[in-house]
């Protein structure tokens, strides 16, 4: 059964992580994926609360060209200090680019209602809350971020509290098991996806990232098609919640 708090705990954390970022505080102070200029917010915490499984991917897709967009003309006066609250129903969801509709309205709907909005609650939060950096030294700037937003990362999760947390692609995998103190090496992600480790009350199921399924399906046996991964992953899902 959920806490009652839920709801509260969440919004605290997520208003934790947004004024780490607008005053460089706490894992944000020497953070390199912080724009300084205050152009490239965060994105992180959108869903349906209580919610019972979590997706957590990699970074927000947008990618930004420089840290700062343009230091002579900061974008602050824009920005609120405070996190603006973002709720969704299920239904925000079956419109991603990447994830087809049909794992939400069929293979998970079809078994456990997910697509009528009233039974189950969806979160979805990127591991690392700032966009990538194109630039100089971009490789090891981003990797400082992902290493940075773990500590932001599980008191996320904790507060949300789902049953099932999903990270996609191997970056999201790798801040989960560290978050969270998984004793599990990521050698190849293809030893971890579609399984399910169970982490004291919550089970993590690992999935490819969306943007390389196609590729990566050739290095999964039994699996030969998108659909057909899809519809397992929601297997996975639904065995256990």
């Amino acid at each position: 059964m959920y806490r009652e708090n839920v709801t509260n705990d969440t919004s605290q954390v997520l208003d934790k992580i947004w004024s780490d970022w607008y005053n460089g505080e706490g894992p944000c102070a020497n953070c390199p994926g912080r724009d300084e200029s205050g152009c490239y917010t965060p994105y992180f915490g959108a869903g349906t609360l209580p919610a019972e499984i979590a997706f957590v991917a990699e970074t927000p897709g947008d990618s930004r060209s420089t840290q700062t967009q343009n230091p002579d003309n900061p974008c602050w006066d824009s920005v609120s200090e405070n996190r603006a609250e973002e709720t969704h129903s299920v239904d925000w969801l079956f419109g991603h680019p990447q994830i087809p509709g049909k794992f939400f309205n069929q293979y998970l709907g079809e078994r456990y209602g997910f697509n009528d909005g009233s039974r189950v609650g969806i979160y979805f939060t990127n591991a690392k809350k700032c966009a990538n950096i194109v630039g100089e030294d971009e490789e090891w700037k981003d990797e400082k971020a992902r290493i940075d937003c773990r500590s932001h990362l599980r008191p996320e999760i904790e507060a949300v509290d789902p049953t099932v947390i999903v990270p996609f692609g191997a970056k999201a995998t790798e801040a989960l098991y560290r978050s969270f103190g998984v004793d599990r090496s990521l050698r190849k992600m293809a030893g971890e996806v579609l399984n399910t480790y169970q982490n004291n009350s919550r089970y993590i199921v690992p999935s490819y990232h969306w943007s390389g399924l196609q590729r990566n399906i050739t290095n999964l046996e039994n699996i030969s098609n998108a659909d057909e991964y899809w519809e397992t992953l929601a297997d996975e899902i639904t065995a256990i919640v």
